[in-house]
């Protein structure tokens, strides 16, 4: 099921550098006086066909992108813009969390991300490696755990900060999560393996505007809940992603060595995500 939608720009133009073959070309010649008689004498040279190299030189660049040698570029570079090219599903489990804190379960966290909206990529020769980079990814992560842990809030409005607590003595059927909602700009680079199978290296800028901060737990049969929007999470991170491709199907691991949470306002977490990329 193929919909890359549209090549934006083929940076294909017809070298000037093109060697001429064959040429074929005619001469006239015109005696106006001969010193043997008076009459006008016409002399139509006959076609001629040439190969000689000296005829025209060859230039040392042609116009595709960028401007190289011909004789060191044997095939010509192309960009192109894929739209919506992936989708990614996986599980997300901490890195990084203090001792006395919460550990997610993996089987319950999780992440659906597109990497990017808009993929320009450029592709110096053809079989080599492919340079991109995106714009408009966006993802959405679960982290979750059921450990007897919860999250409260401290400091004032819009300068809070996230704590960790135990969960009230006798309650149980425990959760706690942190939701996040994040913007991605990949840049990265792929080596293809033939038209079905590529090995892609990114990096990803994160940017994230809030968090959400959910809790849930029972006592003496009733159900409380409460959940709050919180600014303690980082705005700005950094994830790094290896995927591999075949035909429609993929894997990927991707490793967020940002923490989530604001220096001094929350617990210290790092992330790692695994799963399969479906390819559009």
């Amino acid at each position: 099921m193929k919909t890359i939608i549209t090549i934006l720009a083929v940076c294909i133009l017809i070298p000037l550098s093109a060697r001429a073959q064959t040429l074929t070309y005619s001469k006239t010649v015109v005696v106006d006086e001969c010193p043997a008689d008076t009459t006008e004498t016409t002399v139509a040279a006959a076609t001629a066909t040439t190969g000689n190299d000296d005829m025209y030189e060859e230039s040392d660049f042609n116009f595709d992108f960028p401007f190289k040698p011909s004789s060191s570029k044997p095939k010509r570079s192309i960009l192109t813009m894929s739209f919506c090219e992936s989708i990614g599903l996986g599980f997300v489990a901490e890195t990084t969390m203090a001792d006395n804190g919460p550990r997610f379960d993996m089987n319950n966290s999780y992440e659906i991300f597109v990497p990017s909206l808009f993929n320009f990529i450029y592709t110096p020769f053809a079989g080599g490696p492919s340079f991109s980079v995106g714009f408009l990814g966006s993802g959405y992560k679960n982290l979750l755990t059921h450990q007897g842990f919860y999250f409260g809030r401290t400091g004032e409005p819009g300068k809070d900060a996230v704590t960790v607590e135990q969960m009230p003595e006798g309650s149980y059927k425990w959760s706690a999560r942190i939701q996040q909602v994040s913007l991605y700009t990949p840049i990265a680079v792929r080596q293809p393996f033939g038209n079905r199978a590529f090995v892609e290296l990114s990096g990803m800028l994160v940017l994230t505007r809030n968090g959400r901060l959910v809790n849930k737990y029972k006592i003496d049969g009733k159900k409380h809940e409460d959940s709050w929007n919180t600014n303690a999470t980082r705005p700005l991170g950094f994830d790094m992603m290896l995927r591999v491709k075949y035909d429609n199907m993929g894997l990927y691991v991707k490793y967020s060595p940002t923490p989530t949470f604001r220096e001094g306002a929350g617990p210290k977490l790092t992330t790692i995500s695994t799963g399969i990329m479906l390819y559009l």
